[in-house]
C-alpha cells in the first residue's frame, strides 16, 4: 500500500539502502529508523526503492504508508488503510479509525494466526514500544499490545519470552480488557465494532483460562450483534461463529460445534473462496470435530483436502499432515500413519522447533500410532518427552498436559503396570475435575480408564462404581478409551 510508483531511474546509493535495510529488518526485534537530511536530497526516493526491493524479496511482507505531515494527512491515511483492508465500521463518523486499524491488525485473522509470526511480532513490538514512550507503561494500549506480543511468542513456542512478558497473567489481561470494554461501551456504544472487538478479546481471555461458560456467553453476544449489524456472511461474523464453535468443541459438545463449523465452512467457501486461509482453517476444525466423533472417513476426506490446498499456498508454514496421520492411526492404517507421522514430525521440528505446540502434537500422534500397534516402549518414550515439555512450558494443570499424562497412563496400563497407571489416572481426574469440570471429556475418559485399571486388577466393586458414575454423567461424551493427543 505504497502510494508512489517506483522510480525506474533510481541508481546507486546501494550502501545507504543496505544500511537502512539492516536496521529495519533486523531479526527478532522491531526497529525504528529515522532518515534525516536536507530537503531535496532524495530521502523519500530512498525509502520507496527500499520498500519495492523488500516487496520483491519477501512476498508475504505487508507495508502501510502513513504520511504524518499533518493531523489531517495522518487521519486520511488511516481511513484509506481501513477502507482498503475492508475493516467494518471505518465509515462510521464516530469511529476511532486509528484504533480500528490497530484492532484489525491484532485480530484473530491477522498475521499471527496465519503463521506470519515475524510480521505480527514486529507490528506488536512497534505498537508496544511507541505506546510506552508516548502513553506510558500502564496505558491500556501498551498493556494490550504486550499481551498480544506474548501470544505471538507462544504461537512460535518461544515460551520463556512469552512468560517474561505476561507470566501467564490472565487476571491482569482480564482487568485491562474489562476496562477497555467499559470505556468503549460508554464512548462508542455497545454495538460499535471496537466494542465488539473488546468483548471478543475478553472472551478469548476467559477461553485461555478454560472458563468456557463465561467465554461462550460473550462469544454468543458478539455473534448475535455482528449477524444483525454486518450480516450472517460477513468475515467478522464468521470469525465469531468459529470462536463459539471452538468453545463448544473444547467442552466436548461435538454436535453443536459441528453445526457451526459446517456453516462457517460453507459460507467461507462462497464468500472467501476455497483456498482462503480462513476457509482452510474451518475445514481443519470440522475434520477435527469428525475425528473426535469417530467419523474417520469424513475426517480423512477433509484432512486430505486441507493438506492439498495448503500445499498450493505459498506461505503455509504449519505442517498440516499431523491430523491426517492421526486419522490413519485411528482407522488401523498403521503403516500409512507411521510413514506420514515420521515425515511430518521431522518437518515440524525443522520448521517450527522441537518444543513448538504443533511439533508436540505430531509427536503425540506418532506415539499413539506406536501404542495402537502394541509398540509400548516406543510410545512411552515419546509420550514422556511430550509430557515433560508440556509440564514445563504450559504447566501441570493445562489441558494439553493432562492429555499427555492420560496417554502415558494408558501406555503403562497396556504394559500391565497397574500401579503407575492408576497413580497417573487419579492425578488427571482430580486436576481435570478442578480445572475443566466433572463433565469434560478428559475427566470422563480418565475415569473410564481408571475403572478399566481397577477391573484388570480384580478390584470389581471400585471399577463398577466408576463405570456407573461415568455412564450416568454422560453417555454421549465418553467415546473410545484410547489415548488422545
Amino acid at each position: 500500500m505504497v502510494p508512489f510508483e517506483r522510480n525506474e531511474s533510481f541508481t546507486s546509493r546501494d550502501s545507504e539502502l543496505e544500511a537502512v535495510r539492516k536496521q529495519l529488518v533486523a531479526k527478532n526485534k522491531t526497529a525504528k529508523v529515522a532518515i534525516t537530511g536536507l530537503g531535496g536530497i532524495g530521502k523519500t526516493h530512498l525509502v520507496i526503492e527500499l520498500l519495492y526491493r523488500l516487496r520483491d524479496e519477501e512476498k508475504d511482507c505487508f507495508f502501510l504508508w502513513i504520511p504524518a505531515t499533518s493531523e489531517e494527512s495522518l487521519s486520511q491515511a488511516y481511513l484509506k488503510t481501513a477502507k482498503e483492508l475492508g475493516i467494518p465500521g471505518y465509515d462510521d463518523k464516530t469511529a476511532d479509525v486509528k484504533q480500528l486499524v490497530q484492532d484489525h491488525l491484532s485480530s484473530e485473522g491477522a498475521g499471527r494466526h496465519q503463521g506470519r509470526w515475524e510480521e505480527a511480532e514486529k507490528l506488536f513490538m512497534q505498537v508496544m514500544e511507541t505506546s510506552k514512550t508516548k502513553l506510558g507503561a500502564n496505558h491500556s494500549i501498551t498493556l494490550k499490545s504486550t499481551v498480544k506480543l506474548a501470544s505471538t511468542y507462544r504461537d512460535q513456542g518461544r515460551w520463556k519470552e512469552a512468560e517474561k512478558l505476561d507470566q501467564g497473567r490472565w487476571e491482569e489481561a482480564e482487568k485491562i480488557e474489562v476496562q477497555v470494554l467499559e470505556t468503549s461501551k460508554t464512548k462508542l456504544g455497545a454495538n460499535h465494532p471496537s466494542t465488539l472487538t473488546s468483548i471478543a478479546n475478553l472472551a478469548a481471555t476467559f477461553w485461555n483460562q478454560g472458563r468456557w461458560e463465561e467465554a461462550e456467553k460473550l462469544f454468543i453476544q458478539v455473534l448475535e450483534i455482528r449477524k444483525t449489524k454486518l450480516g450472517a456472511d460477513h468475515p467478522s461474523t464468521l470469525t465469531s461463529m468459529a470462536n463459539l464453535a471452538s468453545t463448544y468443541r473444547d467442552q466436548g459438545r461435538w454436535e453443536e460445534a459441528e453445526k457451526l463449523f459446517v456453516q462457517v465452512l460453507e459460507t467461507g467457501k462462497t464468500k472467501l473462496g476455497a483456498n482462503h486461509p480462513d476457509t482452510i482453517t474451518s475445514m481443519a476444525n470440522l475434520a477435527w470435530t469428525h475425528r473426535n466423533q469417530g467419523r474417520w472417513q469424513e475426517a480423512e476426506k477433509l484432512e486430505v483436502q486441507v493438506l492439498e490446498t495448503s500445499k498450493t499456498r505459498a506461505g503455509g508454514r504449519r505442517p498440516r499432515s499431523c491430523n491426517l496421520a492421526s486419522t490413519y492411526s485411528n482407522q488401523g492404517r498403521w503403516e500409512d500413519a507411521e510413514k506420514l507421522g515420521v515425515q511430518v514430525l521431522e518437518t515440524s521440528k525443522t520448521k517450527l522447533g522441537a518444543n513448538h505446540p504443533s511439533t508436540l502434537a505430531c509427536m503425540a500422534n506418532l506415539a499413539l500410532t506406536f501404542w495402537n500397534q502394541g509398540r509400548s516402549e516406543e510410545a512411552e518414550k515419546l509420550f514422556i518427552q511430550v509430557l515433560e515439555i508440556r509440564k514445563t512450558k504450559l504447566g501441570a494443570d493445562h489441558p494439553s498436559t493432562l492429555t499427555s499424562m492420560a496417554n502415558l497412563a494408558s501406555t503403562f496400563w497396556s504394559q500391565d503396570r497397574w500401579e503407575e497407571a492408576e497413580k497417573l489416572f487419579i492425578q488427571v481426574i482430580e486436576t481435570s475435575k478442578t480445572k475443566l469440570g466433572a463433565n469434560h471429556p478428559i475427566t470422563l475418559k480418565s475415569m473410564a480408564n481408571l475403572a478399566l485399571t481397577y477391573s484388570d486388577q480384580g478390584r470389581r466393586e471400585e471399577a463398577e462404581k466408576l463405570f456407573v458414575q461415568v455412564l450416568e454423567t454422560s453417555n454421549t461424551k465418553l467415546g473410545p478409551t484410547t489415548p488422545k493427543c
